[in-house]
C-alpha cells in the first residue's frame, strides 16, 4: 500500500472514529521510549484488516511525520475512541514526546497480567500463542541477529509493514479474548479496571516527570561500595587460601564444599544452588565450621555492595535522561528522590544519603 498521498490515511481516521474502536502500536527505533524515534504507526480496526503508517524508514517513499500526527493525533486524543494497546506505556511515552496525549486505552498486557499474574509471561508473542493459538512474527525476524542486526528505520518497508500490522491485528484479536476471559472472573476485572488500568496513565505521567538524581554523589557510591565488594573478596581469599570469584556460583560452590559446607539444594539445571537465601539458611541452620560461616558472611557482603554499585549506582546513572531538566527548587529534591525510589531502591543508610542536596551535578532520570 502506498502512502504517497493522505487519501488513505483520512480514509483510516474516519473508520476509527466511525468504529469508536483500534488496536495502536507504535514501531521506534530503540527499547527506551524517552530516546527512541517514531518509525511507524500500526493500526487495526477488526480481524484481518490493519495497516502500517511508515514516518521514519530509511530510503523510502513517506508521508511526512508532521502529517501524519496531524491527521491521527486528534483521533487518538478523543475520549470516545478506544485505543487497544500491548504494553501501553512505552505508547504513551513515544507520543507524548510528540505532542500527542492517547486517552482511553485498555491493556491488553495488564488485563492479562490482572489475571494470570506469574502463571506465564505476558509479552504479546506468548499471549498470541497460548489464547489464540498463533504463532507472530518475531522481531528478531525482520532486524536480524547478532552482527547483521538493525534498527527498524532501516527495515525493507514490506516486511515492517507485515511485522506492525500484524502487531496491532492480534492485539485487537488479544483485546477481545481478555476481555472474554475477564468476563468470567470478577476479581480480575476490578483490578484491572479500579487499580491496574487507572495506575497506567498516573505511572506514565509520574515517568515522564521522572526524579532528580545528583550524579556525582552517585558516583561517590559507585567507587565506595566497588572498596567494600574489594575488601570482602580480598578477605575471602585470605581465608580460603586463594583467590576466586565471589560472583560465580560454580567458584562459590566448589569453595564452600572444600569446607565441608553440603549443598544439598540444587538449580534448575542440577548444579549446586548456592543463592543469597540459599547460603543465609547454611549460615543459621547448618553445623558449619567458623571458616566456612565467615566464607558465607564475606560472598553475601561482597554480592550486596557488587549489586548495589552495578544495580543501582551504575545503573541509575546509566537511566538519566540527556533532555536537561526542568528548574525545580532544590529544597523540595530530597522529598521526590525518597517518594520515587523507595520502591526500586534497598533500605540501607548509604542509599538515603544518595538523594540530592541542590548540588550542580543534579539531573533527570
Amino acid at each position: 500500500m502506498s502512502w504517497s498521498t493522505t487519501d488513505r490515511l483520512l480514509w483510516w481516521e474516519d473508520q476509527i472514529r466511525r468504529q469508536e474502536i483500534c488496536a495502536f502500536d507504535t514501531e521506534t527505533t530503540g527499547l527506551d521510549p524517552h530516546t527512541a524515534e517514531l518509525v511507524g504507526i500500526a493500526l487495526a480496526l477488526r480481524s484481518g484488516e490493519a495497516c502500517y503508517v511508515p514516518v521514519g524508514h530509511q530510503g523510502v517513499e513517506q508521508l511526512p511525520l508532521p502529517t501524519v500526527l496531524n491527521v491521527l493525533g486528534p483521533v487518538l486524543s478523543m475520549p470516545l475512541v478506544t485505543k487497544v494497546m500491548q504494553n501501553a506505556k512505552y505508547d504513551l511515552h513515544v507520543k507524548a514526546r510528540y505532542g500527542i496525549e492517547v486517552v482511553c486505552v485498555e491493556d491488553t498486557m495488564l488485563k492479562s497480567y490482572s489475571m494470570f499474574g506469574g502463571k506465564h509471561r505476558h509479552n504479546m508473542d506468548d499471549l498470541a500463542r497460548i489464547y489464540l493459538n498463533h504463532d507472530t512474527i518475531k522481531f528478531s525476524q525482520v532486524t536480524g541477529t547478532g552482527a547483521n542486526k538493525v534498527s527498524f528505520d532501516y527495515v525493507e518497508l514490506e516486511p515492517a509493514t507485515e511485522y506492525a500490522a500484524e502487531d496491532a491485528e492480534v492485539t485487537l484479536r488479544l483485546d477481545r479474548r481478555m476481555n472474554e476471559l475477564l468476563a468470567t472472573d470478577r476479581q480480575s476485572s476490578d483490578l484491572y479496571n479500579f487499580i491496574e488500568r487507572p495506575l497506567l496513565t498516573v505511572v506514565t505521567k509520574m515517568e515522564q516527570r521522572g526524579i532528580l538524581v545528583d550524579l556525582d554523589h552517585l558516583k561517590r557510591l559507585e567507587t565506595e561500595f566497588s572498596e567494600q565488594a574489594a575488601r570482602a573478596a580480598n578477605r575471602c581469599w585470605e581465608v580460603v587460601g586463594e583467590p576466586f570469584n565471589p560472583a560465580s556460583p560454580q567458584q562459590v560452590a566448589t569453595v564452600l564444599e572444600r569446607l565441608g559446607v553440603e549443598l544439598v539444594e540444587k538449580t534448575e539445571s542440577g548444579k549446586p544452588a548456592t543463592g543469597v537465601k540459599v547460603l543465609e539458611d547454611i549460615r543459621e541452620n547448618s553445623e558449619i565450621t567458623a571458616a566456612a560461616k565467615e566464607v558465607i558472611d564475606l560472598i553475601l557482603v561482597f554480592r550486596k555492595f557488587a549489586k548495589l554499585k552495578g544495580t543501582y549506582a551504575e545503573g541509575l546513572a546509566q537511566q538519566i535522561n540527556p533532555t536537561p531538566a526542568e528548574s525545580t527548587p532544590a529544597s523540595i529534591l530530597p522529598a521526590r528522590q525518597q517518594a520515587v525510589c523507595r520502591r526500586a531502591i534497598p533500605t540501607s543508610r548509604t542509599f538515603r544519603s544518595a538523594r540530592p542536596r541542590g548540588s550542580s551535578s543534579v539531573r533527570r532520570l
